[in-house]
């Protein structure tokens, strides 16, 4: 199980345990508290970034040996009675092989492995989130989210020297050398499908869209 699902499995049996422990504290208010802002932390899974790092060039690609999880940071405020702002900072990472791909025939093809490659996303995104239910200090609602800012993106290639058994066997023909690429891009997410569930103050959600948050992004948010 790649280790970004199973964090975001425990994230949700944490809120879970957390929510049910909060719970009761809720049920003994009189009347709701109007929050007003809240803070919220998630991990997702299969950023936009991370899907399309595949190519690198015409026969060449990459394959990814680890993958950290796209890691959100978002704070928000309430802006009328079913919309929030905020703004979301995120980071992942992955790293893996390069390489060069031989094509022998229609659906055939080899693949050598010619270097290493370690990418860094940072990305900072402005939010707004649209409530399905007019009352935005329910214990539960459904909601949808819009995103849109910009991601800096960091890439180191390693490659390996060229090694032929022509003419001598064994001989290096060329050099090794890294090559380092920054690029920054339009990044945002549309998440149409969410669910925040729990407790009064503190709370788990789960969205599901696609974007720099991933396809699949859970985590934990408080209210204040």
């Amino acid at each position: 199980m790649p280790r970004s699902i199973s964090k975001v499995i425990c994230l949700t049996l944490l809120y879970l345990y957390l929510c049910s422990n909060v719970a009761a504290q809720d049920s003994t208010l009189v009347a709701p508290t109007t929050f007003r802002n809240e803070c919220n932390l998630s991990v997702g899974h299969w950023s936009a970034d991370m899907l399309t790092v595949g190519w690198g060039g015409q026969h060449r690609t990459v394959s990814m040996a680890s993958y950290s999880g796209a890691y959100n940071l978002a704070v928000r405020r309430r802006w009328g009675s079913k919309r929030w702002v905020g703004l979301g900072v995120g980071y992942e990472q992955a790293s893996g092989d390069v390489l060069k791909i031989h094509i022998t025939g229609r659906t055939a093809f080899n693949a050598d492995t010619i270097g290493r490659y370690r990418m860094n996303v940072y990305s900072v995104v402005p939010e707004v989130i649209f409530v399905f239910d007019h009352d935005t200090d329910r214990n539960s609602y459904l909601y949808a989210l819009v995103a849109g800012g910009v991601s800096l993106v960091t890439r180191n290639d390693e490659i390996f020297p060229e090694v032929r058994n022509y003419p001598v066997p064994g001989t290096v023909v060329a050099p090794a050398y890294s090559k380092r690429r920054t690029s920054i891009h339009f990044n945002g997410q549309v998440s149409p499908l969410c669910f925040k569930v729990g407790a009064h103050r503190l709370s788990g959600f789960l969205e599901i869209g696609f974007g720099y948050k991933g396809i699949v992004c859970g985590g934990l948010v408080w209210r204040c």
